[in-house]
């Protein structure tokens, strides 16, 4: 019989596509970081990886790992601009040079938050 996939894989798909959605907004930032790029790339790699894997290792991991990356993601986004973020919060510059940095870190925030919520549901359906 044919093997489905489950609600977590969905979920995991769903994380892959955020954290890549959050990689082209990343582009239009103002001080970018080439890991940030990686990283993404890599958390959209793994996420399509389980989705054609079989049950195992990679199914089972992917949610966490893609949730680590989507978090780092975020972090190493969020260190070149804190300088600038500053700037708005005190009136000197205007939101919309850390628009897009609001943006697709709220997408890296999410990616992240549905890897999670993946991770807690079963990837495969076991076959029958």
């Amino acid at each position: 019989m044919k093997q489905g996939k489950k609600r977590g894989a969905f979920f995991t798909i769903i994380a892959g596509i955020l954290a890549l959605a959050a990689c082209v907004v990343y582009i239009g930032v103002m001080y970018k970081l080439p890991i940030v790029f990686v990283l993404l790339l890599a958390a959209a790699a793994v996420s399509a990886a389980a989705y054609v894997g079989k049950v195992g290792v990679v199914t089972t991991l992917a949610p966490a790992v893609i949730a680590f990356l989507s978090a780092t993601a975020v972090i190493w986004a969020v260190n070149p601009m804190v300088n600038q973020l500053g700037y708005v919060v005190s009136g000197l510059d205007d939101i919309s040079t850390v628009i897009a940095l609001i943006i697709s870190g709220a997408l890296m925030a999410a990616s992240m938050v549905v890897a999670i919520v993946a991770s807690f549901m079963p990837q495969d359906e076991a076959e029958a």
